[in-house]
C-alpha cells in the first residue's frame, strides 16, 4: 500500500444542501479512512456570516460567555440534532468494518519492524494477564 493512500475528508456542516443522506454518498465516491465533521461558526463581517444573517439563518452572535454564532440548516432543529447527525455519520461510516481494518491495515503497514515488535510483545504480555 502507498504512503498517500490514507485520505482524509473533511465536511463542514454549513451548506444548506448537506443532508444525511448526501454525506453518506460522497463517502461512498470518496472512501476516506478518517473523517472530520465539524460544524461551522462563522466569524463577523465575513461572506458567510453575512449571508446568514441576511437570510436570516444565523443563530446566536459573538458574545463574551463563550457562545458562538451557527448557521441553521434546514434538517437540523437545533445544534444538538447537528452533533447528532455527525455522530451518526461518524459511527455508520468509520466503524464499518471494512473501513476500520483497511485504516488499521494501512497503520501496520507503515511500521517498521522495531514498532511492530513492540508492539507484539505488548499484546503478548498484555493478553497473557488475563
Amino acid at each position: 500500500m502507498k504512503k498517500d493512500s490514507l485520505k482524509y475528508k473533511f465536511i463542514e456542516l454549513r451548506a444548506t444542501g448537506y443532508t444525511y443522506e448526501k454525506i453518506c454518498s460522497q463517502l461512498k465516491i470518496t472512501k476516506p479512512t478518517a473523517i472530520k465533521i465539524s460544524v461551522m461558526y462563522p466569524f463577523p463581517k465575513t461572506t458567510v456570516y453575512n449571508q446568514a444573517k441576511e437570510q436570516g439563518k444565523l443563530i446566536g452572535d459573538w458574545d463574551i460567555k463563550d457562545t458562538r454564532p451557527w448557521i441553521k440548516l434546514p434538517w437540523a432543529e437545533n445544534l444538538d440534532s447537528i452533533y447528532s447527525y455527525s455522530k451518526r455519520i461518524f459511527h455508520n461510516y468509520l466503524l464499518n468494518p471494512k473501513v476500520f481494518f483497511n485504516a488499521v491495515r494501512y497503520t501496520i503497514l507503515q511500521l517498521d519492524f522495531q514498532q511492530l515488535k513492540s508492539i507484539m510483545l505488548y499484546l503478548k504480555i498484555h493478553l497473557s494477564l488475563r
